[in-house]
């Protein structure tokens, strides 16, 4: 807590107290506070993985909306890692190529990784093999032989 508090520039009592203030407009417990190290309680787990979504959703917000170019910005991509992922790859340089200002960050995860992401809104796409229904999502389907 010391050093957190250090970091953050602020005494290690109004963290703390900023902590307990925290913990109890919650109604959980953040931290585990046995001896040394102190660790997340799986709520504080959840807080933490929260909010870098909330924070990562934020800058992807600004980036958006400061762009000047006609085509720019972040193009973020939940994935598998599969052989499909070599067609994703081609279509990607070709993007790359035609429009330099636009980022592309691929997040490799499973199915559920690939539909937490898409419905919070930190990524853009999600490429899912297999039959899956997401009823807000626009898909492609793939018959056998057809692309």
């Amino acid at each position: 807590m010391t050093r957190a508090a250090q970091k953050l520039l602020v005494s290690q009592p109004a963290l703390s107290r900023q902590i307990a203030d925290l913990e109890d407009e919650l109604g959980v417990k953040l931290f585990n506070r046995r001896p040394l190290p102190l660790t997340l309680t799986s709520a504080g787990q959840y807080l933490f993985e929260q909010a870098k979504e909330i924070l990562a959703l934020t800058a992807k917000t600004k980036s958006n909306l400061q762009s000047t170019a006609i085509i720019s910005g972040d193009l973020t991509i939940a994935a598998g890692e599969s052989i499909a992922m070599q067609r994703i790859m081609n279509i990607l340089s070709n993007i790359i190529q035609d429009y330099p200002t636009v980022k592309v960050h691929i997040l490799s995860g499973d199915y559920e990784f690939a539909k937490k992401k898409l419905n919070v809104g930190t990524v853009d796409f999600a490429v899912i093999i297999g039959n899956s229904t997401m009823p807000l999502c626009n898909s492609l389907r793939k018959t056998l032989g057809v692309c």
